[in-house]
């Protein structure tokens, strides 16, 4: 299980930085969590499952 929107955390990144900056943020938070409970996600599945977007964004 992963965290897909931290609340205000999210919010406060996307006011300050932008949503290039969430969508990276948002990244880095699900493939860590996934990673520490033993899960190596593709490229493929961060981008259409999770995060609705190409793979050329996660790259």
């Amino acid at each position: 299980m992963v965290t897909l929107d931290a609340g205000k955390e999210d919010e406060e990144i996307r006011s300050k930085y932008g949503l290039a900056a969430l969508r990276q943020a948002r990244l880095a938070r699900v493939t860590h969590e996934a990673w520490d409970q033993g899960v190596s996600l593709m490229q493929e599945d961060i981008a259409a499952k999770l995060l609705n977007c190409g793979v050329r964004t996660v790259r």
